[in-house]
């Protein structure tokens, strides 16, 4: 679910998500269609859902999946909230209180040994920019999928259309490539 502010930023990874993954959309918030889909979703008895959140009252991904197998036979979605902190603690009022909140545990291996997001080298960050924590949102959603199903190839092939987006968008800014996925040769010019 992303904020206005994010829809179509070039430094947006909700799209990634989205493209990469089979049934999942990227919907607006604040568009009364996306909106819908969302609250739809949320008051779906046959889904447990849950927002992608850190925090105190998180749920971890195998208490998730307990619920949802208890709940719902193992049905489940996930809304990834992307935007920045700001937008995203504004976002979270939109939903309902009683939804779950699920977070990415703090071993888990596809981020751990991450100091810095991999979308550092197009995105500002205020603060201390060095061992902070911060993911991006797609970051976010390979961890999560890697805990949820246990598929390193397909969190690892996100991360890696993660640094070609990067790289991408420094040729696209005249910048040399953090990440030397593609070279400007690569890209279409028009």
């Amino acid at each position: 679910h992303v904020h206005h502010k994010e829809w179509g930023k070039t430094s947006n990874t909700g799209r990634i998500a989205a493209l990469s993954l089979d049934g999942s959309d990227i919907l607006m918030r604040g568009f009364r269609p996306h909106d819908a889909q969302v609250v739809e979703l949320l008051a779906d008895s046959s889904i447990t859902t849950a927002i992608l959140w850190p925090g105190a009252n998180s749920i971890s991904c195998s208490e998730l999946k307990r619920i949802a197998d208890e709940r719902t036979g193992g049905r489940m979605a996930v809304i990834a909230v992307d935007a920045s902190w700001r937008g995203a603690r504004a976002m979270k009022g939109f939903y309902p209180k009683d939804t779950l909140h699920v977070a990415i545990g703090p071993d888990n291996p596809i981020i751990s040994g991450q100091t810095v997001s991999l979308l550092a080298p197009i995105r500002k960050y205020r603060g201390d920019k060095s061992g902070n924590g911060r993911v991006s949102t797609l970051e976010a959603i390979a961890a999560l999928l890697y805990e949820l199903e246990g598929d390193e190839a397909l969190a690892a092939s996100m991360l890696d259309n993660l640094r070609i987006k990067v790289d991408a968008c420094r040729i696209q800014k005249g910048r040399p490539t953090a990440y030397g996925t593609i070279e400007e040769a690569d890209l279409l010019t028009y």
